[in-house]
C-alpha cells in the first residue's frame, strides 16, 4: 500500500468509529433534576409550598444547601429526587426558610426526562 492508501484506510476507520458512536442510540439524553434560587416568584406563578429548611428530608436539605449557595443547583441522580418537591417540564415554586431568611425556589427539569 502506499502511502495515500494508508490515508485514505485510516479516515474510512475514523468515519465508522464515529458514526458508530453516534447512532447506536446510546448518546440519549440524561433527566436532570434542576433548582434554581431567584429573588421573587413574580415570574413564575405561585408558590405551591412553603418549608422550614429544619423540615425538609435529608435529600431537600442537600439541594437547598447547594441552590442557595451556588444560586442554582442541577443533578442526573434519580435517587435525589426529595419527595417534598416536583419536577416537571414547567417551573414549581416554593418558598424555603435557611438560615433565617426565606429563599424562593424553582424546581423543573431538562431535556432528557420526558421519557423517564
Amino acid at each position: 500500500m502506499n502511502r495515500r492508501s494508508y490515508l485514505v484506510a485510516g479516515c474510512l476507520t475514523f468515519s465508522s468509529l464515529v458514526a458508530g458512536c453516534t447512532s447506536d442510540g446510546s448518546a440519549e439524553p440524561e433527566c436532570h433534576l434542576m433548582h434554581e434560587v431567584v429573588e421573587s416568584s413574580e415570574d413564575y406563578g405561585e408558590v405551591v409550598e412553603t418549608y422550614k429548611y429544619e423540615e425538609l428530608s435529608s435529600d431537600a436539605q442537600q439541594v437547598v444547601e447547594e441552590a442557595v449557595t451556588n444560586g442554582s443547583y442541577t443533578t442526573t441522580d434519580q435517587n435525589l429526587e426529595p419527595t417534598e418537591f416536583r419536577y416537571w417540564d414547567t417551573t414549581t415554586v416554593y418558598n424555603v426558610t435557611y438560615q433565617n431568611k426565606t429563599h424562593v425556589l424553582l424546581t423543573y427539569t431538562g431535556e432528557g426526562c420526558e421519557s423517564q
